[in-house]
């Protein structure tokens, strides 16, 4: 993995001394500020929150044991609203956290369409699905940088869960707290279901495992990135 960071302010001052037109320009940049918002601010806030309402769960496991927990999680306790609202703060910040990830995808399609192609597509029709498949519009190193997101396991995984969530509900709670084959907890009963996308499948995974493979994508989007900038002479911070 490239070990130097994105400069968005470096790319944002290449882009402004273009000779673009201004509505290009103007996309671009918001393209760029959009995908360091996403990572920087929306992502860590949807993580901080479901890190949060963790650690509530975690506080009546320590305290109760299995069986405490479990009747927190099932709303049988006297804490009812307390344990509402951290499963409610698990699923909507987990679902909502890949939501931002998707989008960003898209938004470093955009920064690619838009400054390594030879015949950039319509921004309205660019999405990083629709610039794979034209890539003969990219540079090579557009094209593998494209390729190289788009064929990632975490890049698979988060396509196809964000599709998925539009008609059918991930975000599962137990109606007991099972232990996996190694006999450790998941992340207390509540975990992403198994489905099948495009006849690709992928099996139920424990909730916390969902911000691994996102923390990935970032890290593959990252990349993608500061590869971009050195393909057009800008340099990267260390």
């Amino acid at each position: 993995m490239n070990d130097r960071r994105w400069d968005i302010r470096v790319l944002r001052q290449y882009i402004r001394n273009t000779d673009f037109e201004e509505e290009r320009k103007m996309r671009l940049v918001q393209a760029a500020d959009s995908i360091g918002v996403s990572f920087n601010r929306f992502y860590w806030y949807h993580r901080d929150q479901f890190d949060a309402a963790l650690d509530e769960l975690r506080r009546h496991m320590q305290t109760g044991g299995i069986m405490a927990a479990l009747r927190f999680m099932l709303s049988q306790s006297k804490e009812q609203e307390k344990c509402d609202l951290a499963v409610a703060a698990l699923q909507a910040n987990s679902v909502a956290a890949m939501h931002v990830l998707r989008s960003s995808v898209d938004m470093y399609a955009q920064l690619e369409n838009g400054l390594s192609s030879s015949e950039p597509l319509s921004p309205d029709r660019c999405d990083i699905a629709s610039l794979y498949r034209q890539r003969e519009r990219l540079s090579a190193e557009g094209r593998d940088r494209v390729a190289t997101i788009v064929g990632s396991a975490p890049y698979s995984y988060v396509n196809a869960f964000v599709n998925i969530a539009k008609h059918r509900h991930l975000i599962q709670t137990p109606q007991s707290l099972e232990r996996d084959a190694a006999g450790d907890q998941h992340v207390y009963g509540i975990y992403a279901d198994a489905f099948s996308y495009r006849n690709a499948h992928f099996p139920r995974r424990p909730l916390g495992e969902l911000f691994t493979t996102m923390d990935e994508l970032i890290a593959l989007i990252l990349e993608a990135a500061v590869g971009l900038n050195q393909s057009l002479g800008l340099d990267s911070s260390p």
